[in-house]
C-alpha cells in the first residue's frame, strides 16, 4: 500500500505546473541553458535552486531531472538525488540506466538506494502504462521495411520515406505528439527522429530538382498538410528539445539557419577559431535564430577559445601525419587520421568532474571540426 501511495505521489509531482509556465517551452530551455552554465561552472548548489524554481513552472524533460539528480549526488543530498530517481523511472529510465554514471554507482550499496531498487518495478509499471505501444509497433515496423527497401533504388528508398512520414504525421494529428523525445527512450526516439529528418528533407529535395520533380514517385509527393507547424507546435508544448528540432527541420547542418557550430583549424595560419557554417559573419542573426526556438547563445569573441583543448592541438603533428599516411586514399581516412590526434589532446584536459552530466550545448565538446587549407598535405587523396 506504501509503494502505491508513493507511486501516485509521484505522478502528481511530475504533473504538478504542467501547463503553468505562461510561455512556450522556449523559455524553459532559456532557463535550462542559464542553469548549465552555472553546472559547467560547478556551481551546482546555485543550480539546484534554479531547477527548483523551474520544477515548479514546467514539467521538466528526463535529461534535465538526470542533471538536477547529479547535481544532489554532488552535494550529498542523497534523499533528494532518490527522489528524482523515481521520477527518472516514471520517464523510462532502467536500473541499468543509473550503473552507467559513476555517481549512482557510488551510492549504489547504501540502505536506501536497496530501498529505492524495492520500489523500482512497481515505478516502471507505471511507466509502461503511459507508453503509447501502438505508435510504438508502428515505428518499428517501419523500420523494417526502411531497410528492406533501403538498397533497392532511390527511388524506392524516398518513396518508402514519404509514405511512412504520412502515416506517421496521420497518426500525430489523429492521437498528438509523443513523449518520446521527453522521455528516456533513445531507441525508438532515434527511430522516430530519422524517419522525420527523412521525410522533411524530401520537399527540399524535390523542389530543388526540376526534373527529379517530374519523375516518379516525386511528382506524385504532396506537403499541403501543416507538417511543420505540427513539428513547431510540439517544441513549444515541451514535447521536442531545441536540437531535435534544427535536426528534424534542417537535415543538414551546414544550411541552418541555427549556425553549424564547429572549430576550425587553418593550416596555413595556423589558427583556430569557431565556426558558423554559412552564418560565419553573422553572428547576431545566427543567436537571434537560435534564441527563437530555445537553442544556447553562443559567444563569437575572438578570445572565447582561449585555454580550451582546441588551442592545444598539435598543427605540426597534424601535417605531418597527413604528409607520412600511405595508407589514407580518402578524406574519410585523413578525418580519421587527424580526429586521433584531437581526441588525445581532448582526452588530456577532459574535465571528469563534469562527465556524468547531460548538456544541451557543451562548448568544450564540439564535434564539427573543417581544415581550412588542409589539403595541399593529402598527397594520397583521390
Amino acid at each position: 500500500m506504501k509503494y502505491c501511495i508513493l507511486v501516485l505521489t509521484i505522478v502528481l509531482t511530475l504533473n504538478y505546473g504542467k501547463g503553468q509556465f505562461l510561455d512556450s517551452y522556449v523559455n524553459y530551455h532559456h532557463e535550462i541553458n542559464d542553469i548549465e552554465i552555472a553546472i559547467r561552472n560547478q556551481s551546482y548548489s546555485q543550480a539546484i535552486v534554479a531547477y527548483e524554481e523551474l520544477r515548479g513552472k514546467a514539467s521538466f524533460f528526463a535529461k534535465d531531472l538526470h542533471n538536477l539528480s547529479i547535481c544532489y549526488l554532488k552535494t550529498n543530498q542523497l534523499d533528494s538525488a532518490i527522489s528524482i530517481a523515481r521520477q527518472l523511472v516514471l520517464r523510462g529510465r532502467t536500473l541499468d540506466d543509473f550503473k552507467r554514471y559513476k555517481e549512482f554507482v557510488a551510492v549504489a550499496g547504501t540502505k536506501k538506494w536497496v530501498t529505492f531498487t524495492e520500489v523500482y518495478p512497481l515505478l516502471r509499471e507505471q511507466y509502461e502504462k503511459t507508453l503509447d505501444h501502438e505508435f510504438i509497433s508502428l515505428i518499428n515496423k517501419f523500420i523494417v521495411y526502411d531497410q528492406e527497401f533501403q538498397k533497392i533504388s532511390d527511388e524506392k528508398r524516398d518513396s518508402t520515406y514519404y509514405y511512412q512520414g504520412i502515416m506517421l504525421f496521420d497518426y500525430i494529428f489523429e492521437k498528438g505528439f509523443p513523449d518520446f523525445f521527453k522521455n528516456e527512450e533513445p531507441i525508438i526516439a532515434g527511430r522516430l527522429l530519422a524517419m522525420l529528418r527523412h521525410f522533411f528533407y524530401l520537399p527540399k529535395m524535390v523542389s530543388a530538382d526540376a526534373e527529379l520533380a517530374s519523375r516518379k514517385p516525386y511528382s506524385h509527393m504532396v506537403f499541403n498538410r501543416p507538417y511543420s507547424e505540427c513539428i513547431l507546435k510540439a517544441l513549444y508544448e515541451g514535447k521536442l528539445q531545441p536540437s531535435s528540432y534544427e535536426s528534424i527541420m534542417h537535415y543538414s547542418s551546414v544550411d541552418s539557419p541555427y549556425g553549424k557550430i564547429g572549430i576550425c583549424f587553418d593550416f596555413d595560419k595556423e589558427t583556430v577559431s569557431l565556426d558558423f557554417g554559412p552564418y560565419n559573419s553573422n553572428y547576431e542573426k545566427i543567436n537571434n535564430n537560435r534564441r527563437a526556438i530555445g537553442l544556447a547563445q553562443i559567444d563569437s569573441t575572438a578570445g572565447i577559445l582561449e585555454g580550451s583543448w582546441y588551442k592545444e592541438v598539435p598543427f605540426k603533428e597534424m601535417k605531418e601525419a597527413y604528409i607520412n599516411c600511405d595508407t589514407c586514399k580518402s578524406l574519410t581516412d585523413y578525418s580519421r587520421l587527424s580526429g586521433s590526434i584531437r581526441e588525445g589532446v581532448r582526452d588530456a584536459f577532459k574535465n571528469e568532474e563534469l562527465e556524468s552530466f547531460i548538456f544541451s550545448y557543451d562548448p568544450s565538446n564540439l564535434r564539427s571540426f573543417t581544415m581550412k587549407g588542409a589539403y595541399k598535405y593529402m598527397l594520397n587523396l583521390k
